[in-house]
């Protein structure tokens, strides 16, 4: 399948999920010139084991407003999943806490870039 249908099909399961016609998506450079400047909540979601860890706090909603008043667009959240994953599965109390960062994010309006960080490090 070549890059062209991989790139429709794409799209149209993104609108199936969101309830859109495929016309009403934004392209990736849209969605690149909205982003703007970005903000990087480092050592927090990495830690391995406890997101305090490493002396920053766990990220609050307050913090992301904070970070959308200050003028930026999106927000990097690197992330680390091995070592809260005893036997292989990650456990529901990690996936709820990422979720949580997210959801702020989100509510504050940023664009949100979440990425596996430190794997293999914990």
């Amino acid at each position: 399948m070549g890059f062209k249908m991989k790139k429709v099909m794409f799209g149209a399961i993104l609108a199936c999920a969101f309830g859109l016609a495929q016309a009403d998506l934004p392209t990736a450079a849209q969605v690149q010139k909205n982003m703007g400047m970005g903000f990087n909540i480092g050592n927090t979601l990495e830690v391995p084991n406890n997101p305090e860890g490493w002396g920053n706090a766990f990220p609050t909603q307050a913090l992301l407003d904070s970070i959308k008043a200050a003028g930026f667009n999106t927000v990097r959240l690197p992330c680390a999943w091995d070592s809260h994953a005893p036997g292989g599965k990650i456990t529901e109390t990690w996936l709820d806490s990422v979720k949580t960062v997210v959801d702020f994010a989100m509510r504050a309006g940023l664009y949100t870039v979440l990425n596996i960080h430190h794997e293999g490090e914990g």
